[in-house]
């Protein structure tokens, strides 16, 4: 029997297989067109001076990004390239986190049936999706917590980095475990800041065998990923126990909205954690869930480039995305309507009166009347030459191409008349329509008297 999450693994090698493709295809100044690479590069230039981000000069808090960048420049010169190295090493880090994001974003999809699988196919439910996307930020966000919180299949102990695992029969609980930490977590005060290490030291004091049972301290086999030593024994409860504290706090809760991450400067990695009022809702501390922000609304330009804010409305921009082109994303999204992308969207069956509705309230009225008068001049045209694939059905008389399209098997088959004795046959019937023309002996292949 294949598990559910195994299924979900040709998604997963198709998206970096692709990336990958796309990162040996196109040079390091065509991936990084519409991103910010330069900007991190010309800044961690900076570290052949001895100046460091964050230490030496401002950058965004919390610094991660900015040390990883300095780190991959150090790497790209020590191989003796420069830039082009460089994106093309950065782009390879991000693909590792953007995998890892994509596997829990499935997994939390599935847990709430926004998508399922159709034989091979990877399919939305549009009931469930609709309703998500049409939520408010804080519900949504809200969803996905509760769907990880609930998900017995997702196991974290399982992806801490610093721990490698080995199937010997023994098995954990990772929907308890995830509870008892849950618990340790929401009695922390929403807001304040708490130092990770001394959380751990609590937890540990108040409730080492939160995961292990002390006569599974020595049964668990589970190795240092770096080093490839067992960690069997309460004496690594640190290394286990407390990895997997710092992983869930830093990662999943932190990912998922529940919490803030605090960094020393001097070091890369989270020192302290406080609950986001997200957080607090999340873990039932208040009973209000945190107000949406208010956010400027989308913005459509003469030229039909549409600009979106990050953290907007999601179902508007899952409906911008059926009629635009996608160009660049980031803190604004960016899109272009184009007369192909229009004409898919016509071609949907949807209307330029839901279109221009849809622009006008999302843009609070404010539509470019060049825009409009666009948008009517492309799908004034839309659909006046059709090219299609198809073949020319010919009879010898018009009673026998009647008789044709009276027949209850052939007749569904037939396409537009083009004469009495001439009809097209799209590209999709050939092969039923040719076998059925033989079964009936219209056409050479069986014995028969009709041939005509």
């Amino acid at each position: 029997m294949v598990r559910p999450c195994e299924r979900y693994i040709p998604v997963v090698v198709f998206f970096v297989a692709l990336r990958l493709m796309v990162m040996a295809t196109f040079p390091a100044d065509n991936l990084t067109l519409y991103g910010d690479y330069i900007y991190y590069y010309d800044l961690a230039t900076y570290s052949d001076q001895g100046a460091l981000p964050f230490i030496h000069y401002w950058s965004e808090y919390p610094p991660i990004f900015p040390f990883l960048s300095v780190g991959v420049y150090k790497l790209a010169h020590t191989l003796g390239e420069g830039y082009h190295v460089y994106v093309h090493l950065m782009g390879l880090l991000m693909l590792a986190f953007n995998t890892g994001n994509l596997v829990l974003f499935l997994r939390l999809a599935r847990r709430l049936r926004l998508v399922g699988l159709s034989g091979r196919q990877l399919r939305l439910h549009r009931p469930a999706t609709r309703e998500w996307l049409q939520a408010d930020p804080p519900h949504q966000m809200l969803a996905l917590q509760e769907a990880w919180r609930d998900d017995p299949g997702w196991n974290d102990l399982w992806h801490v980095p610093s721990l490698r695992l080995e199937r010997t029969g023994w098995r954990n609980d990772p929907l308890a475990t995830r509870a008892c930490l849950l618990e340790h977590v929401a009695r922390c005060p929403p807001g304040e800041w708490i130092g990770l290490e001394s959380f751990t030291v609590a937890v540990k004091q108040l409730d080492p065998d939160f995961q292990r049972p002390p006569d599974a301290y020595n049964t668990w086999y589970i190795r240092d990923a770096a080093s490839g030593e067992y960690l069997m024994g309460y004496e690594h409860w640190d290394r286990v126990e407390g990895a997997l504290i710092t992983y869930l706090i830093s990662g999943p809760l932190h990912w998922l909205g529940v919490t803030a991450l605090g960094f020393e400067a001097r070091e890369g990695t989270p020192t302290a954690f406080r609950l986001t009022p997200g957080g607090a809702f999340f873990l039932g501390l208040v009973d209000k869930a945190p107000e949406a922000p208010k956010l400027p609304p989308i913005a459509v330009d003469a030229d039909l480039t549409v600009r979106a804010l990050a953290g907007g409305n999601l179902y508007d921009r899952f409906q911008l995305a059926r009629i635009a082109e996608w160009q660049a994303s980031g803190e604004v999204f960016v899109y272009r309507i184009t007369r192909t992308s229009l004409s898919r969207t016509l071609s949907q069956g949807i209307r330029l009166d839901q279109v221009s509705a849809f622009l006008k309230r999302v843009t609070g009225d404010q539509l470019p009347p060049k825009a409009v008068e666009t948008l009517r001049g492309w799908a004034g045209r839309f659909a006046e030459v059709r090219l299609i694939r198809a073949a020319v059905l010919e009879t010898r008389t018009a009673a026998i191409m009647r008789d044709l399209r009276a027949h209850p098997e052939i007749g569904p088959l037939l396409g537009e008349p083009l004469s009495p004795t001439r009809t097209l046959v799209a590209e999709r019937n050939w092969r039923q329509i040719v076998a059925q023309l033989q079964q009936e002996d219209y056409l050479p292949g069986r014995e028969g008297k009709k041939r005509q």
